[in-house]
């Protein structure tokens, strides 16, 4: 009886693998149908030509307005950080002299 069970265990561990040989077989020509219509839209596509367009018709003032909005933001960042690094500064100068603050007190010493 151990002999039929070993046997019967044998067959479906081949089944099995047969099985899963199917699955791989079918997953492999699965891949080379989609591999084929990629390729096939490759070259569709290679047939447009693109060209790049400009804008040569002039003075757009929403265009100018936006240009203005970005100048003034980016000189708000450079004073911030200007700010910030006035401000670090700052910060290591009071670090030098921290033993000689007296905090809660004003005026002259």
């Amino acid at each position: 009886m151990a002999k039929e069970t070993m046997k019967d265990k044998l067959d479906m561990m081949d089944a099995k693998i047969e099985h899963i040989e199917d699955i791989n077989a079918d997953n492999r020509v699965l891949i080379v149908k989609l591999v084929k219509q990629n390729n096939e839209i490759i070259q569709y596509l290679k047939q447009f030509e693109i060209e790049e367009v400009t804008d040569n018709y002039g003075y757009n003032p929403i265009d100018n307005k936006k240009n203005i909005k970005m100048d003034e933001l980016k000189a708000l960042i450079k004073e911030f950080k200007s700010k910030s690094k006035e401000m670090k500064e700052f910060e290591k100068e009071m670090e030098k002299h921290k033993g000689m603050l007296t905090p809660g007190e004003f005026g002259e010493a």
